[in-house]
This record gives C-alpha cells, structure tokens and sequence, in this order.
C-alpha cells in the first residue's frame, strides 16, 4: 500500500501536483514571452526606424552629416558601428572620443561656430535630433552620448558633476574649440553651468532647460531616491537590472507634460531607447549619489562678465521642481527665460519647434556677442 501510495506521487492523478506544477511552469512561459512581445514591439515595431534613425536622421546620414573626427586631435577617432539586430543602416560611422580609456560616441553636423548639445540622465543624444537639424546651418553642432548614456561605454565610476564638466573640458580642448554655445537639459544643463564656472571666457553663451541642482531635484519626484540610495544597497541593483518595455514606457510617461503624453511620446524609440539594457541604470545610481555635490549650483552668482544665460523650463515637469527653477532664475539672472505650460521634463521632444525657436531667438538677440574664431581656450 506504501508503495501504490509512491507510485501515485510520482505519476499523479488527473488534476493533481505534478500536474498543477507544470500548468503553473507553462503559464509562466506563456506570460513571459507575451511580455518580452510586447516590450519588444515598444521599442522596435512602434516604429519600423532603430531608436537612433527616424525620419529626421535619414535626411543627414544622406548628407554625410557625421565628419568624424575633422578638428579633433588623435584622442578622438572614427570607427564603424557595430552590426546591431535593430539597426538598420549597418556600417554606419559613429565619431568616437576617448577620454580616460572611455570610448563616448557623439555626432557632428555643419559648419560654423561651434556649438554643444547635452542630454538629461537616462536619454542619449538623438533626443536633441530636431533641434539639430535647424542648428547645424549656422553652427558645428556636437551632440554627444555623456558616459553611461547611448553608445558611449559605462565605467564602473566617473558619474559625479565633476567627471562630467571635465569630460566636456577635454573634450572641446581635444578639437581646439573655443567661445562655444553649450545647450543642455537636466544633467546636461548642470554640466554646462559648471564648465562655464571654472571656464568662463570660452564659452559665449548658455543654453540651461530644467537645470538640475540640489534644490530643483529635492523638491521634484528624483529627491526621494537620494535618501533611499543612501539606506539600500541598490549599487548592485543597478549593475544587474535590465526594465522591460512596459516599465520603461511608464517611466517616460512620468517625465511629460500634457503635451508629450498626448503625442504618444512614452513610446517614442527616441525616449525608450537603452532603457532596457542591462546594467544602464549604473549611471542613474552614480547621479544619485551625488545629488548634494549639486547644491554648488544653487549657491553661485554669476559676475557681470558671466557668459549670457538663457533659462528654460517644462512648467509640467515632476522629475524637478520648476517652482525651485524660479528661485535659481532669480540667484543667476538669466537674459532670457521661459516656462512652457504644456511641457515636462523633455520639451525639445514634446515641443520641439518651440524649443529650436528659444534657441535660435536667444543666440540672435543683443545678449550674446558675435563669436570670436580665434583665442586660447581658458585653462
């Protein structure tokens, strides 16, 4: 009777454990290749361009529009883009520049003054692709991949405020640039104001689109995560980490305003690419650590002679605080300033004629002198 008993255990009747065991394994097959479906068609199938190709790209790589590394010294090389699955224009070149044994890939389009683009955390340099296309007919437009951001490589360390205004010094001091524009969003508007501290007579103006600074990002929805980072071990969280599409596309979701939910942004392979990838969110969680090395930001008053600043902000935007925006525009008194009442966090993706229009009106205007061809670079 004992061994009728195992018997049945080990075959099982109709309906019975082993069965539910490998109903419960199959349903948890089905579901995940559902998931993996779907993340997949939000990052490819919503549109039949790769993340780094729609339809404002294709126009410039007929043009030739990357140069390599023209004006660049040998720190900087050109190589050919590895094949990638999503990619559809293999053998694509990719300008690349090594800075401390890191390869950050940046594009270069068109010819004059030069001029500076650079992402918020967790995008990558094609967010600033509309801008591009109007500013590259009157500037060398240099928009880059910031470390641990699109193609350029993630190191295990260098993602405080200070490795990235130093990356951006040699960078302009490996191609000789001098009196640039830097345009920037969040982290990119954060690097650009401390560069121009240390380096202010080489640079001819500012471009700043919801700074980050201690204050801004303390009174938005980023500030719980520096007090959770600092009680959670999420260091290795976010070496392994890879989010699946559904988790990316409401993390862009949190980042707009009315404006960019109501275009479908959350889907855009603009915004969601590299957000899947595993270990991407190493870079988030180094900017996290050092938030309160961004409160130098808040304190600094810029002299007479300070480069001339145009601020920005998403009225909209919850990843920081627009209300402490206002408080820093008083502290370094911009020339120029606007608040868009329907934007976000990424108004140069939600309202991207608005934002080219800021731009170009700004340079233009009286505030900023005509550009210098020739100088030494501020050191």
């Amino acid at each position: 009777m004992r061994g009728d008993r195992r018997a049945r255990r080990r075959s099982g009747p109709a309906g019975g454990r082993p069965g539910r065991r490998r109903e419960r394994i199959r349903d948890h097959r089905v579901r995940a290749a559902r998931i993996h479906r779907r993340a997949t068609g939000l990052l490819q199938g919503a549109c039949p361009l790769a993340p780094h190709h729609h339809p404002a790209d294709q126009e410039r790589h007929r043009e030739g529009g990357a140069h390599g590394d023209r004006g660049l010294t040998a720190r900087a090389t050109v190589v050919v883009r590895a094949s990638q699955s999503r990619t559809p224009a293999r053998g694509a070149i990719v300008p690349i520049f090594h800075h401390r044994g890191r390869a950050v890939v940046y594009d270069r389009w068109g010819d004059g003054p030069p001029l500076v683009l650079l992402h918020n955390a967790g995008t990558q340099r094609h967010i600033w692709d509309d801008q591009v296309t109007v500013l590259r007919r009157s500037y060398e437009v240099f928009a880059l991949d910031l470390p641990g951001y699109g193609e350029s490589e993630r190191p295990a360390d260098g993602y405080r405020l200070t490795d990235y205004a130093r990356l951006l010094e040699a960078f302009l001091a490996a191609g000789g640039h001098t009196d640039v524009v830097l345009i920037g969003n969040c982290l990119g508007a954060a690097t650009s104001l401390r560069y121009a501290m240390t380096h202010p007579d080489n640079v001819r103006a500012l471009v700043l689109i919801n700074p980050l600074t201690w204050n801004t990002v303390s009174g938005g929805r980023c500030g719980p995560l520096a007090w959770a980072d600092a009680r959670l071990p999420l260091g290795p969280l976010a070496d392994r980490l890879a989010l699946p599409g559904p988790v990316v596309s409401r993390i862009i979701n949190e980042q707009l305003g009315v404006r960019g939910r109501q275009r479908g942004l959350r889907h855009s392979p603009r915004l969601t690419a590299h957000w899947g990838d595993r270990g991407r969110l190493r870079a988030l969680h180094g900017l996290v650590q050092d938030f309160p090395n961004y409160r130098e930001l808040d304190t600094f008053t810029p002299t007479a002679d300070f480069p001339p600043r145009c601020m920005i902000w998403g009225k909209q935007n919850r990843i920081l605080s627009a209300a402490a925006g206002a408080r820093l525009a008083d502290t370094l008194r911009p020339q120029s300033s606007a608040v868009l009442s329907d934007c976000g966090h990424l108004p140069m993706v939600e309202d991207p004629e608005r934002i080219t229009g800021l731009i170009t009106e700004f340079l233009g205007s009286a505030a900023v002198r005509p550009y210098r061809e020739a100088g030494p670079l501020a050191r």
